[in-house]
């Protein structure tokens, strides 16, 4: 494998780094491509801008895939060392070139990067209808995991809901599962709430 694209890796994270949830609604992630650097990445866009397209993907210039928004750090870092994945991705970037159109500098791809990149969308696209192959939680809403607990069973005494929130967070990652800190405190105020009005 050639060292002409640039992989960026995430750190150590025990949570989804891609996850972003916003009024009950999660946002899409990617596998980018800027063919002018060479530079692969992940990366995910926020809910309520989820349909929108930078000027540099616009003009061609970054090219994108839709993945799994769920996988942990370590399941994206996997997918980005796949030799046949980075393989695809070094076609599409030495068939892209950069070109004025009278308005704007844009990218156009070569035949080859053209099926090469056709390659990647079945890649991630894969891995988006069959399930994956790299490690990730199942993301579940905390008042569904919460459904048959108690508050006295969940928060500690002289807990704050942010603590609890933490604590449990971890509990649930250590069974697979992903519950969104905020979630959590939300889930433990209204069961608090329900249970003070019996």
């Amino acid at each position: 494998m050639g060292t002409k694209l640039q992989t960026e890796k995430f750190g150590d994270e025990n949570n989804l780094p891609l996850y972003i949830e916003h009024q009950g609604q999660d946002g899409p992630a990617y596998l980018y491509l800027d063919t002018r650097d060479g530079e692969v990445y992940c990366g995910a866009k926020h809910p309520a801008c989820a349909n929108s397209w930078g000027i540099d993907e616009h003009n061609g210039h970054v090219r994108r895939w839709r993945v799994p928004n769920n996988l942990t750090a370590q399941g994206y870092n996997d997918m980005l060392s796949e030799e046949k994945l980075l393989s695809l991705l070094e076609r599409v970037y030495d068939g892209a070139e950069e070109y004025y159109d009278g308005n704007n500098y844009r990218t156009r791809l070569s035949d080859d990067a053209v099926e090469a990149e056709e390659e990647v969308e079945k890649f991630t696209s894969e891995i988006n209808q069959w399930g994956v192959d790299y490690a990730y939680l199942d993301v579940w809403d905390a008042n569904m995991w919460f459904q048959d607990a108690r508050y006295a069973d969940l928060v500690k005494d002289k807990e704050s809901h942010e603590e609890a929130a933490i604590r449990l967070q971890k509990t649930a990652r250590s069974e697979n599962v992903y519950l969104s800190l905020i979630n959590i405190e939300k889930a433990l105020a209204k069961l608090q709430q329900d249970e003070s009005s019996e």
